[in-house]
Protein backbone atom coordinates (compact mmCIF):
# COMPACT_ATOMS: atom_id res chain seq x y z
CA UNK A 1 0.00 0.00 0.00
CA UNK A 2 1.16 3.48 -1.02
CA UNK A 3 2.29 5.88 1.45
CA UNK A 4 -0.81 8.30 2.74
CA UNK A 5 -1.24 11.73 1.32
CA UNK A 6 -0.51 13.07 5.16
CA UNK A 7 2.88 10.44 5.55
CA UNK A 8 3.85 11.68 2.12
CA UNK A 9 3.55 15.60 2.81
CA UNK A 10 5.54 15.39 5.81
CA UNK A 11 3.44 18.51 7.32
CA UNK A 12 1.08 18.71 10.38
CA UNK A 13 -2.32 17.03 9.22
CA UNK A 14 -5.64 18.94 9.14
CA UNK A 15 -7.19 16.22 10.73
CA UNK A 16 -5.87 13.48 13.21
CA UNK A 17 -8.50 10.51 14.43
CA UNK A 18 -6.35 8.02 17.16
CA UNK A 19 -8.93 5.33 18.22
CA UNK A 20 -12.27 6.87 17.93
CA UNK A 21 -15.08 4.64 19.45
CA UNK A 22 -18.65 5.51 19.95
CA UNK A 23 -20.49 3.10 21.95
CA UNK A 24 -23.92 2.72 22.71
CA UNK A 25 -24.42 0.76 25.48
CA UNK A 26 -23.22 -2.81 24.40
CA UNK A 27 -23.41 -1.71 20.51
CA UNK A 28 -20.28 -0.56 18.93
CA UNK A 29 -21.42 1.71 16.49
CA UNK A 30 -17.69 3.04 15.69
CA UNK A 31 -14.73 0.75 17.01
CA UNK A 32 -10.88 1.95 16.77
CA UNK A 33 -10.65 4.23 13.54
CA UNK A 34 -7.21 5.83 13.30
CA UNK A 35 -6.24 7.92 10.11
CA UNK A 36 -4.94 11.33 9.13
CA UNK A 37 -6.09 13.84 6.42
CA UNK A 38 -3.69 16.32 5.33
CA UNK A 39 -3.85 19.58 3.86
CA UNK A 40 -5.66 19.36 0.30
CA UNK A 41 -6.64 15.90 0.39
CA UNK A 42 -10.05 14.50 -0.88
CA UNK A 43 -10.68 11.49 1.61
CA UNK A 44 -13.51 9.59 1.17
CA UNK A 45 -14.88 6.88 3.74
CA UNK A 46 -17.06 4.31 2.30
CA UNK A 47 -19.33 1.55 3.48
CA UNK A 48 -22.47 0.00 3.38
CA UNK A 49 -25.46 0.88 5.15
CA UNK A 50 -24.96 0.46 9.07
CA UNK A 51 -20.92 0.92 8.90
CA UNK A 52 -20.78 3.78 11.02
CA UNK A 53 -20.04 6.27 8.46
CA UNK A 54 -22.20 9.24 9.91
CA UNK A 55 -21.45 8.56 13.25
CA UNK A 56 -17.72 9.12 12.52
CA UNK A 57 -18.91 12.35 11.05
CA UNK A 58 -21.18 13.47 14.13
CA UNK A 59 -17.89 12.77 16.17
CA UNK A 60 -15.06 14.85 13.96
CA UNK A 61 -17.93 17.80 13.68
CA UNK A 62 -18.35 17.30 17.86
CA UNK A 63 -21.95 16.52 17.41
CA UNK A 64 -21.53 13.15 19.08
CA UNK A 65 -19.12 12.45 21.97
CA UNK A 66 -16.29 10.24 21.46
CA UNK A 67 -16.99 6.94 24.19
CA UNK A 68 -12.96 6.57 23.56
CA UNK A 69 -10.33 7.81 21.19
CA UNK A 70 -8.97 11.62 20.03
CA UNK A 71 -10.28 13.62 17.48
CA UNK A 72 -7.82 16.45 16.51
CA UNK A 73 -8.27 19.57 13.98
CA UNK A 74 -5.34 21.96 12.77
CA UNK A 75 -3.16 20.08 15.26
CA UNK A 76 -5.73 21.07 18.20
CA UNK A 77 -7.60 18.63 20.57
CA UNK A 78 -11.32 18.77 19.88
CA UNK A 79 -12.66 15.45 21.72
CA UNK A 80 -13.81 17.83 24.13
CA UNK A 81 -14.76 20.76 22.46
CA UNK A 82 -18.64 22.11 21.77
CA UNK A 83 -19.72 21.93 18.32
CA UNK A 84 -19.98 25.53 17.82
CA UNK A 85 -16.35 26.17 18.78
CA UNK A 86 -15.39 23.53 16.18
CA UNK A 87 -17.23 25.49 13.20
CA UNK A 88 -15.73 28.49 14.15
CA UNK A 89 -12.64 26.49 13.70
CA UNK A 90 -12.78 26.44 10.37
CA UNK A 91 -14.99 22.75 10.03
CA UNK A 92 -18.24 22.74 8.23
CA UNK A 93 -20.24 20.09 6.80
CA UNK A 94 -23.18 19.76 4.64
CA UNK A 95 -25.84 16.16 6.30
CA UNK A 96 -27.67 13.50 4.44
CA UNK A 97 -31.11 14.79 4.78
CA UNK A 98 -31.30 18.65 3.75
CA UNK A 99 -31.08 20.99 6.06
CA UNK A 100 -32.56 24.29 4.83
CA UNK A 101 -34.84 27.38 5.63
CA UNK A 102 -37.78 26.45 3.24
CA UNK A 103 -39.37 30.02 3.68
CA UNK A 104 -36.11 31.76 2.98
CA UNK A 105 -34.68 32.42 -0.51
CA UNK A 106 -31.32 30.95 -1.65
CA UNK A 107 -28.90 33.71 -0.63
CA UNK A 108 -30.92 34.45 2.89
CA UNK A 109 -30.20 31.29 3.78
CA UNK A 110 -26.42 31.02 2.39
CA UNK A 111 -26.39 34.73 4.55
CA UNK A 112 -27.74 33.39 7.47
CA UNK A 113 -25.71 30.32 7.74
CA UNK A 114 -22.85 32.11 7.48
CA UNK A 115 -23.32 35.33 9.63
CA UNK A 116 -23.10 33.18 12.70
CA UNK A 117 -19.46 32.10 12.31
CA UNK A 118 -18.72 36.02 12.25
CA UNK A 119 -17.50 39.14 14.43
CA UNK A 120 -21.08 40.57 15.29
CA UNK A 121 -23.18 37.49 14.75
CA UNK A 122 -25.96 38.48 17.35
CA UNK A 123 -26.69 41.27 14.37
CA UNK A 124 -30.54 41.24 13.48
CA UNK A 125 -30.75 39.03 10.05
CA UNK A 126 -31.91 42.26 8.13
CA UNK A 127 -28.58 44.02 9.11
CA UNK A 128 -26.95 41.07 8.34
CA UNK A 129 -28.76 41.35 4.94
CA UNK A 130 -26.88 44.77 4.23
CA UNK A 131 -23.68 43.94 5.25
CA UNK A 132 -22.23 44.19 1.51
CA UNK A 133 -19.42 42.14 2.46
CA UNK A 134 -21.50 39.32 3.47
CA UNK A 135 -23.73 39.28 1.16
CA UNK A 136 -21.45 39.30 -1.83
CA UNK A 137 -19.34 36.21 0.08
CA UNK A 138 -22.78 34.25 -0.13
CA UNK A 139 -23.82 35.49 -3.65
CA UNK A 140 -20.10 34.10 -5.02
CA UNK A 141 -20.98 30.85 -2.98
CA UNK A 142 -24.51 30.47 -4.40
CA UNK A 143 -22.56 31.22 -8.34
CA UNK A 144 -19.79 28.42 -6.99
CA UNK A 145 -22.81 26.05 -7.10
CA UNK A 146 -24.41 26.87 -10.29
CA UNK A 147 -27.86 28.53 -8.44
CA UNK A 148 -27.11 31.75 -9.43
CA UNK A 149 -30.13 32.01 -11.43
CA UNK A 150 -32.81 30.88 -8.49
CA UNK A 151 -31.23 33.53 -5.72
CA UNK A 152 -34.70 34.98 -4.97
CA UNK A 153 -36.53 31.76 -5.03
CA UNK A 154 -37.93 30.30 -1.42
CA UNK A 155 -35.47 27.21 -0.77
CA UNK A 156 -39.55 25.49 -0.52
CA UNK A 157 -39.48 25.74 -4.23
CA UNK A 158 -36.54 24.13 -5.63
CA UNK A 159 -36.05 20.84 -6.66
CA UNK A 160 -34.00 18.49 -4.43
CA UNK A 161 -31.29 18.33 -6.54
CA UNK A 162 -30.78 22.19 -6.30
CA UNK A 163 -31.51 22.11 -2.54
CA UNK A 164 -28.36 19.63 -2.07
CA UNK A 165 -26.31 22.13 -4.13
CA UNK A 166 -27.76 25.46 -2.01
CA UNK A 167 -26.35 22.88 1.17
CA UNK A 168 -23.29 22.44 -0.69
CA UNK A 169 -23.04 26.38 -0.98
CA UNK A 170 -24.11 26.84 2.75
CA UNK A 171 -21.27 25.52 3.22
CA UNK A 172 -18.53 26.77 1.17
CA UNK A 173 -19.44 30.09 1.90
CA UNK A 174 -18.31 29.50 5.49
CA UNK A 175 -14.70 29.32 3.83
CA UNK A 176 -13.96 25.82 5.62
CA UNK A 177 -10.40 24.57 6.57
CA UNK A 178 -11.97 21.06 6.33
CA UNK A 179 -15.43 20.29 4.72
CA UNK A 180 -17.54 17.31 5.63
CA UNK A 181 -20.00 15.80 2.89
CA UNK A 182 -22.50 13.68 4.09
CA UNK A 183 -23.42 11.63 1.29
CA UNK A 184 -24.02 14.69 -0.51
CA UNK A 185 -25.56 12.68 -3.81
CA UNK A 186 -27.89 10.49 -1.70
CA UNK A 187 -31.51 10.46 -3.60
CA UNK A 188 -30.64 12.76 -6.50
CA UNK A 189 -31.49 11.58 -10.23
CA UNK A 190 -28.46 10.01 -12.33
CA UNK A 191 -27.72 13.49 -14.02
CA UNK A 192 -28.66 15.06 -10.34
CA UNK A 193 -26.05 12.88 -9.51
CA UNK A 194 -23.38 13.82 -12.36
CA UNK A 195 -23.77 17.68 -11.32
CA UNK A 196 -23.17 17.28 -7.66
CA UNK A 197 -19.93 15.01 -8.66
CA UNK A 198 -19.22 17.40 -11.06
CA UNK A 199 -19.53 20.27 -8.54
CA UNK A 200 -17.20 18.02 -6.09
CA UNK A 201 -14.85 17.79 -8.23
CA UNK A 202 -14.66 21.32 -9.52
CA UNK A 203 -13.96 22.76 -5.37
CA UNK A 204 -10.37 24.71 -5.28
CA UNK A 205 -7.61 22.15 -5.00
CA UNK A 206 -6.18 23.44 -1.61
CA UNK A 207 -9.60 22.48 -0.16
CA UNK A 208 -9.54 19.49 2.46
CA UNK A 209 -12.53 17.11 1.61
CA UNK A 210 -13.43 14.42 4.26
CA UNK A 211 -16.47 12.47 2.32
CA UNK A 212 -19.26 10.02 3.33
CA UNK A 213 -20.64 7.96 0.39
CA UNK A 214 -22.41 4.57 0.11
CA UNK A 215 -22.05 4.79 -3.68
CA UNK A 216 -18.23 3.13 -3.98
CA UNK A 217 -18.04 4.41 -7.86
CA UNK A 218 -18.80 7.91 -6.86
CA UNK A 219 -16.38 7.69 -3.90
CA UNK A 220 -13.35 6.48 -5.92
CA UNK A 221 -14.21 9.07 -8.74
CA UNK A 222 -13.87 11.90 -6.34
CA UNK A 223 -11.33 10.79 -3.50
CA UNK A 224 -7.25 10.45 -3.40
CA UNK A 225 -7.93 8.44 -0.34
CA UNK A 226 -10.37 5.79 0.99
CA UNK A 227 -11.04 4.64 4.48
CA UNK A 228 -13.45 1.20 3.99
CA UNK A 229 -15.95 0.97 7.22
CA UNK A 230 -17.95 -2.23 7.94
CA UNK A 231 -19.66 -2.82 11.24
CA UNK A 232 -17.81 -0.15 12.95
CA UNK A 233 -14.78 -1.15 12.08
CA UNK A 234 -12.06 0.01 9.76
CA UNK A 235 -11.34 -2.79 7.38
CA UNK A 236 -9.52 -0.88 4.33
CA UNK A 237 -7.48 2.24 3.09
CA UNK A 238 -5.82 2.81 0.31
CA UNK A 239 -6.08 4.86 -3.50
CA UNK A 240 -8.91 4.49 -5.06
CA UNK A 241 -7.40 1.18 -7.19
CA UNK A 242 -6.35 -0.43 -4.55
CA UNK A 243 -9.41 0.02 -2.63
CA UNK A 244 -11.38 -1.27 -6.13
CA UNK A 245 -9.12 -4.72 -5.83
CA UNK A 246 -9.10 -5.23 -2.44
CA UNK A 247 -10.93 -8.25 -1.97
CA UNK A 248 -12.31 -7.93 1.88
CA UNK A 249 -13.75 -4.61 0.03
CA UNK A 250 -15.54 -6.53 -2.85
CA UNK A 251 -17.01 -8.87 -0.43
CA UNK A 252 -18.41 -6.33 1.87
CA UNK A 253 -20.56 -4.66 -1.33
CA UNK A 254 -21.06 -8.04 -2.73
CA UNK A 255 -22.66 -9.36 0.51
CA UNK A 256 -20.30 -11.78 1.66
CA UNK A 257 -18.53 -9.83 4.65
CA UNK A 258 -19.27 -11.26 8.22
Amino acid sequence: MDETPSEQSGARPVLRLTGVCRHYGGLRAVSDVSFEVASGERRAVIGPNGAGKTTLFKMISREEPTTKGRVEFLGRDITRMPAYRVAKLGLSRTYQITRVFPALSVLENVVLATQGLRPGRYQMFKAAMSNKALVEDSERAVEQVGLQRVTKTPAAELGHGEQRQLELGIALAQKPRLLLLDEPAAGLSAVERGMMRDLVKDLPDDMTLLLIEHDMELALGLADYVTCLHNGSQVAQGNPEEIKNNERVQDIYLGRGD
